[in-house]
């Protein structure tokens, strides 16, 4: 194919450039590569190559279920690779693009409304299961909601605050095993817990009924640290994996923290919907947040919304501007076309930086610089039922 063109044109010269060789076949599959010797300048033919190459992955219409395969638009494609270039760019090098990196892409309103959230689930937790607690006890309800609520507003500003002032964590695994790490872990997060609330029912209660109550909340949560350690640094592999790594965490701590807060609740109340509701709320608050007894049982400053709450924040944020509602299958086919590449670390990175450059100068305009027959075959492709 590339026998067309002139060996002696600057074009010919050019394409002994490592990448503009490689790509060259690619952009023009479908096409001839002939006109590239209409070029006198070296650099003008690579940036004619590198600007066709990333449109060029990606058709102009949609067929059937490509949308829901996580495939877009050559358009659409271009203008959030577009914006991941300019977002990741540190002068003339590109950081990895990492998904729990995605929400510094709009860190104020998605940190603003994690911690709105914790206030929430905070405060409906705290508010009903005081409420089931100290009208247990004979104080009457109104009084006994707001008195919880209180208390939760207080709880749910400091895990709200933490939301806004820390950075977003990275994924986290989880590993099922005893030992000493994760049984100091299950004491440091236990005893606060079993602590507070022995104190609060001494206040209502006697003695024995006091520890009871606070061994049936702590015990379940210790036995949670114990056994299931989320990892901060965990064994990267494959960015999808890292994220259904990362909500099992969510998953197992939100049923962690469910199961008590039903059993307690049912137990004290035996209101089957008010126990409903404390239960959920806690499992909200365990299994998205990273609270005070994640801090107090891993030592280590990371209170806040979990990595995959900040990427789904950051995608109903920025969705309606560009990026795919299924971004995570958008990256794998930018991956599968050639246009990203996979690295260790759970992480993509653009296949080259002159790539990436390209990418990040691109306009509208030059897709119609499309060699022809490579315009005609995505026509083809796309038969009368493409979306347009």
């Amino acid at each position: 194919m590339l026998a067309v063109v002139n060996r002696d044109s600057v074009g010919a010269r050019a394409l002994s450039k490592p990448l503009v060789l490689a790509l060259v076949p690619e952009v023009y599959a479908d096409g001839d590569p002939a006109e590239l010797t209409r070029f006198a300048d070296v650099d003008a033919l690579k940036a004619h190559v590198l600007g066709l190459f990333a449109p060029t992955r990606f058709a102009l219409t949609l067929r059937g279920d490509d949308r829901r395969r996580g495939r877009l638009r050559r358009a659409e494609a271009m203008r959030w690779l577009q914006f991941l270039a300019e977002r990741t760019r540190r002068g003339d090098t590109w950081d990895p693009i990492a998904w729990w990196r995605f929400s510094s892409f709009a860190p104020l309103p998605t940190r603003l409304v994690a911690g709105i959230l914790a206030v929430v689930v905070t405060v409906a937790s705290f508010g009903f299961g005081m409420s089931i607690f100290l009208d247990a006890v004979g104080v009457p309800t109104e009084p006994a909601w707001w008195i919880g609520c209180l208390i939760g507003l207080g709880a749910g500003l400091a895990l709200g605050g933490a939301c806004v002032r820390n950075p977003p964590p990275g994924p986290s695994e989880t590993q099922f095993e005893v030992n000493r790490d994760h049984l100091m872990a299950a004491v440091r997060s236990g005893l606060p817990l079993f602590l507070f609330v022995a104190v609060l029912g001494l206040v209502f209660l006697d003695l024995a009924t006091s520890l009871l109550f606070a061994f049936a909340f702590a015990f379940p949560i210790s036995l949670l640290y114990a056994v299931i350690a989320p990892d901060p640094a965990p064994i990267a592999t494959h960015p999808d994996l890292l994220l259904r790594r990362d909500l099992r965490v969510g998953y197992v701590f939100g049923v962690g923290y469910a199961i008590p807060a039903f059993i307690v609740g049912y137990v004290v109340s035996g209101i089957l919907w008010l126990s409903i509701v404390v239960t959920l709320a806690t499992a909200l608050a365990g299994g998205l947040y990273y609270g005070i007894q994640w801090v107090l049982a891993f030592r280590h400053r990371r209170a806040g919304a979990a990595a995959f709450v900040h990427l789904g924040l950051v995608v109903l944020f920025l969705a309606p501007r560009g990026l795919p509602w299924r971004v995570m299958a958008f990256l794998r086919e930018a991956h599968r076309v050639g246009v990203l590449r996979r690295e260790p670390g759970g992480t993509y990175r653009f296949r080259h930086s002159d790539l990436a450059a390209a990418i990040a100068g691109w306009r509208p305009a030059p897709v119609a610089g499309v060699p022809r027959a490579r315009l005609e075959s995505d026509r083809a492709e796309a038969g009368p039922d493409a979306e347009r």
